[in-house]
């Protein structure tokens, strides 16, 4: 999203970016330099192409990535493009800064960072966010995307968010963030807390409070849903059957997406200049899984998804 634009720091292009950028600033850009502001007409300077508002050089990424308080870093995705492209292509997945929350495994998985490596193969620059990291407004603002994953190191250390932290992401989603909640990670419901509570000033929720492990959780996994409920919904496009095991219903004011014996598992909403999709269960984000049963389309839900969180910067996320 790049709140460059958001909070009308282009004329400063030459303070906050490095070199001296063209533009709205009207100043010539430095050759090769990086994430000046696009003429008005959507140009940039020889040598540079217009990606998000941004100048930046042919063949590099348009952004820079968040460090993590105390997380583990970031995966970089920057060669990847479009498919077929040959190389990195500006205007597509290498600018989308996405910060993952917590953890990406469910309890007793053996194979960690599966969505995480989905997103970095298609072109995503991720940055770890610990589960009892504070949300600062100063990390979240480079990102485009914020998903919460495994929260249970919360629950683990007896503290959930404080209201700051709410309301620092509340204020994040407004001025054009995207954001994703994730459930049923694990069996104790507790873990769907902060992700609850992370909702409440957006008007979503979890009805997680006793559910214990969740719902639809009989038999082998994955029990599989064709309950689309909107299928005109961006989100939804090309996608008839998923697959959830133990998942916690959404609720709250937004568009209802997916349902299944009742329980609502799907929601998206614009909330401001932003967008959030919140999502009953972690089982559609098992790479592992998505080979074994093709006949989900589980990709296409987060390719989906993906483009429409962003789809105001301009970004895409390759198919």
């Amino acid at each position: 999203m790049f709140r460059s634009y958001f909070v009308g720091l282009a004329a400063l292009g030459t303070l906050l970016f490095g070199g001296a950028c063209s533009g709205n600033s009207g100043v010539g850009c430095v050759e090769g330099a990086e994430r000046c502001p696009c003429h008005r007409d959507g140009s940039c300077d020889a040598g540079l192409t217009c990606a998000s508002d941004l100048c930046v050089a042919l063949g590099a990424s348009s952004t820079g990535g968040a460090a993590s308080n105390g997380g583990a870093g970031s995966h970089d995705g920057s060669m990847a493009g479009a498919p077929g492209s040959g190389g990195t292509d500006p205007e597509r997945g290498p600018c989308i800064q996405v910060g993952f929350v917590g953890d990406d495994m469910s309890d007793g998985s053996t194979a960690p960072d599966q969505f995480i490596d989905w997103l970095t193969a298609g072109g995503a620059t991720v940055t770890r966010i610990a589960a009892t990291d504070p949300l600062a407004s100063d990390q979240l603002e480079p990102l485009h995307v914020i998903v919460v994953g495994n929260m249970t190191n919360q629950v683990g250390a007896g503290a959930f968010y404080e209201m700051a932290d709410v309301a620092t992401l509340q204020a994040w989603v407004e001025t054009g963030g995207g954001l994703v909640t994730l459930a049923g990670h694990t069996a104790d419901e507790l873990a769907a807390r902060p992700a609850d509570l992370l909702l409440e000033p957006l008007g979503l929720g979890y009805d997680y409070v006793g559910r214990g492990a969740g719902v639809l959780g009989e038999g082998e996994p994955p029990m599989v849903t064709s309950g689309i409920v909107a299928a005109d919904h961006p989100t939804m496009a090309g996608v008839s059957r998923l697959g959830v095991y133990f998942a916690y219903p959404v609720e709250g004011d937004g568009v209802t997406l997916l349902q299944e014996q009742g329980f609502v598992l799907a929601m998206a909403k614009e909330v401001g200049q932003g967008r959030v999709f919140a999502y009953g269960d972690e089982y559609s984000t098992f790479v592992s899984e998505w080979e074994a049963h093709s006949d989900l389309q589980h990709e296409t839900l987060w390719s989906n998804v993906l483009n429409w969180l962003v789809e105001s910067s301009g970004c895409q996320f390759p198919r």
